[in-house]
């Protein structure tokens, strides 16, 4: 075959006993059965008949012609190895580690946060976490220390310092608080006055998450009336709540006058409304205003500061 000679490089493949493809219209049959017996894709059979076949048209040994047309193939998977590749990557870079803080320092964080006045009665878990890279040489003993003035309820910080050397790191800190809520035994609508029997106290509950002003006895609801409806089982707030109106604008009141070792009594008309606690303007005899604190019905207080 000349080296000019048109080609027809279409290569058809049928099957051909024990499932294996039979080749039609290949270029050198031979070496076509010899591709498929090692296994080489039809493009690389292809182009190993082709090689053959120009080969030839230059004289050269059918031996020689089908080692130098295998040669590339064979030697293409050994230079996708490359031994040497791993060594030349770069290394990589070691994540930095947390690692847990001393337990003296821990315990003394644990006694800080326990010992804030919010938690009350409460019960309260205190989980203390790790600092990555963990904590500098210190000369003296680090301290804790509150990041903010908010209370430690849930997820916060607190600031761990270090006199010599000076330095301060943040640690995470998280709370679980537990302890009694009051809820409502039944629906109440607004306005309801609060009875004992409209009411129960739940213990144990998780108060991690809830308002600072939810309610923790009954005597902190009993007697207050809803400014909101409630469903059954709702915790209620000091915000849900208003004092009983005791005194009404226009009644005459009770007043009694209380300074540094001495008390006196006189009357007075109501000039605004109000429960007991709150307080309501009362226009005296003379018709003098002040202002006086309900503690009782009809009944309201002034102190006086020398």
């Amino acid at each position: 075959m000349a080296a000019g000679s048109a080609i027809n490089p279409r290569l058809q493949v049928s099957a051909a006993g024990e499932g294996r493809p039979s080749l039609k219209r290949c270029f050198a049959p031979a070496v076509c059965r010899a591709g498929l017996s090692l296994g080489l894709s039809l493009g690389q059979i292809l182009g190993l008949s082709l090689s053959l076949s120009l080969g030839l048209s230059l004289g050269l040994p059918g031996a020689a012609l089908a080692q130098r047309a295998l040669l590339p193939s064979q030697q293409a998977p050994a230079a996708a190895q490359s031994p040497d590749s791993s060594q030349n990557s770069p290394p990589q870079a070691k994540p930095s580690v947390s690692e847990a803080l001393p337990p003296d320092l821990v315990e003394r964080i644990e006694k800080l946060v326990l010992a804030h006045g919010s938690f009350g009665q409460n019960r309260v878990e205190v989980r203390v976490g790790s600092l990555r890279g963990g904590l500098p040489s210190c000369t003296g003993r680090p301290e804790p220390a509150f990041v903010s003035k908010n209370r430690p309820w849930g997820e916060f910080s607190v600031q761990v310092n270090c006199a010599a050397p000076q330095w301060s790191r943040a640690v995470g800190v998280v709370t679980r608080v537990f302890g009694n809520q009051v809820v409502s035994t039944n629906t109440l609508s607004s306005g309801t006055p609060i009875k004992a029997a409209d009411i129960r106290v739940q213990a144990g509950a998780e108060l991690t998450k809830a308002p600072s002003d939810q309610l923790t006895e009954a005597k902190q609801a009993i007697g207050k009336q809803l400014v909101k409806a409630l469903p059954a089982g709702q915790p209620l707030r000091l915000t849900h709540l208003k004092e009983i109106t005791v005194i009404r604008s226009g009644e005459g009141v009770l007043v009694q006058v209380i300074g540094q070792g001495f008390r006196a009594g006189g009357e007075g008309v109501a000039l605004s409304s109000g429960g007991i606690g709150e307080g309501v303007r009362v226009r005296m005899p003379d018709g003098q205003q002040i202002t006086a604190t309900v503690v009782g019905p009809g009944t309201v207080e002034l102190k006086v500061v020398p």
